[in-house]
């Protein structure tokens, strides 16, 4: 399992920070610089932080995503949004 998650987090940075393009618009102003074909959508909201975080992981490391951020919500939960 550790191996596993490892090996997740390793992919996520090496594809979250190897490309290089146009900045794309994202959700509440981030941005990215992967490329003009890529966007970001809203995947779900999770309760805590590590369920935000997980699903993320496995959205890269499963599904191919090229990256993934959890957003604070003013209910104190967190909405997910994958990089695709």
């Amino acid at each position: 399992m550790i191996k596993r998650l490892l090996a997740s987090v390793a992919a996520f940075l090496i594809v979250g920070f190897s490309f290089t393009g146009v900045a794309n618009a994202a959700p509440d102003g981030l941005t990215t610089t992967i490329s003009t074909q890529a966007v970001w959508w809203y995947e779900g909201t999770y309760d805590t932080y590590s369920d935000c975080r997980n699903a993320g992981v496995a959205w890269v490391a499963v599904q191919g995503a090229i990256s993934w951020t959890c957003r604070e919500r003013s209910d104190l939960r967190w909405d997910l949004y994958i990089l695709d």
